[in-house]
């Protein structure tokens, strides 16, 4: 786990990132989850920069953190209460002319995790909380798929490796690993 206070100006977005993309490492989360974790955090680090201190004085904590499967990142800041979960998702479908301005920074955030959470402090401002599970299910279709084509794999050796990947996949010990090692 880490955590770190930054400035809220633009030139502190890169520190930002690289604290987020650094302390994730250290908890051995997934690359990938990682990038999709760095465009998220980046994305509402800009929104409250800009558009929550709007260009004034003040601090964004950032923590980081793993539980079981999950990446979690919290943001902090003292900026006006602003709840992006209740932003509904742009309509894709209009033109670029007839759409309205913003919006796409938060269904990309969105898109980029698995679960987003606000949380108004009493004291005001603002918690925003992002998951993201770093063992992806692709690596998990990727196993399931690859002992399909395995004919030497008994059918019980199959179903458990593919027990292994479930496990994996939800952040559990390797439950059901023999001891005959890895087949990805």
């Amino acid at each position: 786990m880490g955590t770190a206070s930054f400035t809220a100006e633009l030139e502190n977005l890169v520190l930002i990132r690289g604290f987020v993309e650094n302390t994730a490492q250290s908890l051995q989360a997934d690359q990938a989850a990682i990038d999709d974790v760095i465009q998220a955090v980046d994305e509402v680090a800009t929104n409250i920069i800009v558009h929550g201190y709007a260009a004034k004085p003040g601090i964004i904590d950032v923590e980081v953190k793993r539980e079981g499967a999950a990446l979690i990142v919290h943001l902090l800041d003292q900026a006006p209460q602003f709840d992006p979960t209740t932003v509904p998702p742009p309509d894709l479908t209009l033109l670029l002319e007839k759409r309205q301005p913003g919006g796409l920074g938060i269904h990309l955030i969105r898109e980029y995790m698995d679960q987003v959470r606000y949380l108004a402090m009493p004291q005001g401002g603002n918690e925003l909380t992002l998951v993201k599970k770093h063992f992806e299910r692709r690596n998990y279709l990727l196993k399931v798929v690859g002992l399909l084509f395995m004919p030497w794999l008994t059918r019980k050796s199959a179903l458990r490796e593919i027990k292994v990947a479930q496990s994996a996949a939800q952040g559990k010990p390797d439950a059901g690993n023999l001891g005959y090692g890895r087949i990805f």
